[in-house]
């Protein structure tokens, strides 16, 4: 069931339904949801490998574009929308080219932009592996690594390469980004630079910073948000679209309230990153 709600939390419309498996969702800064894998909007007896572009229901169309079959057979492993509204699905491509990583553009429309390309030669994944995107400025994404750590009970993200909207076009991502390991990026400050914002992390300084850079990844400077003294097991730290910073508070600090769950508390600083 997929369903909206307005500016002020109240439920936008009617619910839209979708069947589907093995799926993977990734936002459209300009509003909708992508998601790709095996789905419907049918019946769950009529699954495809492929995707769509959802409003989540509401006053709108549920579905902006799709379902659009994918070219690539294998697994989707990660995808992404850029600020031109183009959607890139990863998969895996092993069937094309052995341990390899494929991908594919889709126009905002849902045309296919491309075939299948190859994104990442000789690729082993680890316990747990997924891709992540973060749109650029100007348009195309980064791409990044994703690895969970079952031992540690924590992830570890790095930037890999980045994609020419629209294009079968791959170049490694520049040294300003690599050299950022275990942080997300996004386009801050109405579209003229970024903010690198903290995943979440166990055992580390109870306090998290946001990074802003230029276009071209020079650093303008950085804010620590304190939490509390020591060290501690944070969440991830995010930003609206209006610069407001948002932190969650670590789970030791919640009350727990029965065996499965507890309190869960934000705090957030208006329009921090302008």
């Amino acid at each position: 069931i997929l369903k909206a709600w307005d500016y002020a939390g109240s439920p936008a419309g009617s619910d839209a339904v979708l069947f589907g498996k093995n799926l993977i969702g990734a936002a459209d800064p300009a509003g909708g949801v992508l998601l790709a894998g095996d789905l419907s909007t049918t019946s769950p007896d009529s699954l495809s490998h492929a995707a769509l572009m959802s409003t989540g229901g509401g006053s709108k169309p549920a579905f902006r574009w799709g379902p659009r079959a994918l070219a690539s057979s294998g697994a989707v492993f990660g995808a992404g929308v850029d600020i031109l509204g183009r959607s890139l699905v990863i998969t895996d491509g092993s069937a094309k080219v052995g341990g390899s990583i494929s991908a594919q553009w889709f126009d905002r429309d849902g045309t296919p932009l491309t075939g299948e390309f190859l994104l990442l030669a000789s690729f082993a994944a680890a316990e747990s592996t997924w891709f992540e995107t973060s749109p650029l400025i100007g348009g195309g994404v980064m791409v990044r690594r994703m690895d969970w750590s079952f031992s540690a009970q924590a992830v570890h993200a790095q930037a890999l390469v980045v994609v020419a909207s629209g294009m079968a076009s791959v170049q490694p991502a520049p040294d300003w980004m690599v050299a950022r390991p275990d942080t997300m990026l996004q386009i801050a400050r109405r579209g003229r630079g970024y903010a690198v914002l903290p995943y979440g992390a166990k055992g580390v300084a109870c306090s998290q910073r946001v990074e802003v850079l230029a276009a071209d990844g020079a650093s303008c400077g950085a804010t620590d948000f304190p939490i509390a003294a020591g060290s501690c097991d944070t969440h991830d730290l995010t930003l609206g679209a209006d610069g407001t910073v948002i932190q969650q508070l670590p789970d030791a600090m919640e009350t727990v309230t029965s065996d499965f769950t507890h309190s869960c508390t934000w705090r957030w600083w208006t329009g921090a990153v302008k």
